[in-house]
């Protein structure tokens, strides 16, 4: 219904298609549910109104928690400058290039590229706690309960729905997938580790 209205929409992950509606971008998914970006201007808006009953529109926390889960890292001024692009997984989407373009830390980011030397890595997880639910939690350390002493990670992002609470959080490749991860303290929220829809190990 909705491509009889729109036109024939993108399939392919970050593929993109321009039509009379406006522009249309396939955004990444963990399932085979389809979701896009839709970029229009106020005159297709105004003209969209066949569209009206056949666009699924999301509400926020439920994109944000279809992003998380598709592995997308999305940086606050909570967890600026805390990561390099590896251990957030930008180079697994093709969030970054080592082929062109300068920025700060450069060096950093190509040296550990090149050298294969990423020990740290974004996975995804969920916290099943309402506690948790509505809480700030980009930037809050991540625990293995099985080793106490030391954070073995952060909380890259998280949105909440329906009581679940997904995150995506950055932390060694030693603590997945044996470690008990728990938020904010060792003893804290457990975090169930879930797979991404690509892999993070070397």
């Amino acid at each position: 219904a909705l491509e009889a209205a729109a036109g024939a929409l993108p399939r392919a992950p970050w593929q993109r298609v321009d039509l009379p509606s406006g522009t249309w971008i396939a955004a990444p998914s963990a399932n085979a549910h389809l979701r896009w970006w839709w970029i229009a201007s106020d005159e297709q808006l105004d003209q969209s109104a066949a569209l009206a009953g056949a666009l699924g529109l999301t509400p926020a926390a439920q994109w944000r928690a279809a992003d998380l889960a598709a592995g997308i890292p999305w940086i606050t001024a909570a967890t600026q400058d805390v990561f390099i692009p590896q251990t957030v997984n930008l180079d697994l989407i093709q969030g970054v290039s080592f082929t062109k373009g300068c920025y700060p830390g450069q060096e950093v980011v190509a040296r550990s590229h090149y050298r294969g030397t990423v020990k740290r890595r974004m996975a995804y997880g969920t916290i099943a706690d309402a506690a948790v639910q509505g809480q700030a939690l980009a930037g809050v350390d991540v625990y293995d309960a099985t080793q106490p002493g030391e954070p073995t990670g952060r909380i890259v992002d998280a949105a909440g729905t329906q009581g679940v609470v997904s995150v995506l959080f950055e932390t060694t490749l030693a603590a997945l997938p044996e470690g008990d991860l728990r938020l904010g303290a060792a003893d804290g929220p457990r975090i169930a580790a879930a797979a991404l829809p690509y892999s993070i190990t070397p």
